[in-house]
């Protein structure tokens, strides 16, 4: 016989785990510890950038993972995150479902080799970083991947460089949340 239940009888008499509301008011299912809440669903998004520019990012030594020297300018960010100094801090409840990380730029590199873009949560690299090869002429290069958020995870997005290469002309880019 099918389950005939509405679906809001599946949320009643669950404990409701607190955190901000969802604009929709949608709520999910959460199991922690063989105990089953309702939680809200939390969206955050952010989104900081910078076009037509064309700052230069030192890169004086080999594979080590540096700033992007171009300034970051704000945009449409939900307010579970602040923004300072080309980096996102994340100040909304702790999350159980991934969240998208996006790190693109454009950019043309003095000396031979490629570089490389990462997304860093807490000064750690997540996932794994995009290459691109530099022969010549300007090249586009982004990454995207998948971690939790946790209230105070600072996000930012760094160059790397692989060879010969002892700057990066970037000219556009971007840093996308969610």
């Amino acid at each position: 016989m099918a389950d005939t239940k509405g679906f809001d009888a599946y949320f009643s008499g669950k404990s409701l785990l607190t955190g901000p509301q969802s604009p929709s008011g949608d709520s999910l299912l959460t199991l922690r510890s063989g105990t089953v809440f309702q939680q809200n669903i939390v969206y955050n998004k952010a989104y900081s950038g910078f076009a037509d520019s064309s700052t230069e990012t030192l890169t004086n030594a080999d594979n080590v993972w540096v700033p992007i020297a171009n300034t970051l300018i704000q945009g449409p960010t939900t307010p579970t995150f602040t923004f300072a100094t080309n980096q996102f801090t994340y100040i909304g409840p702790n999350q159980i479902i991934q969240t998208n990380f996006r790190a693109a730029i454009s950019g043309q590199s003095v000396g031979t080799g490629y570089y490389e873009v990462g997304v860093f949560v807490n000064d750690l690299l997540v996932g794994d970083p995009m290459q691109t090869a530099f022969d010549a002429g300007v090249r586009n290069v982004s990454t995207q991947v998948q971690r939790v958020l946790v209230t105070g995870d600072v996000i930012d997005m760094r160059v790397r460089p692989r060879g010969n290469i002892n700057s990066i002309t970037i000219f556009n880019g971007q840093l996308v949340i969610g």
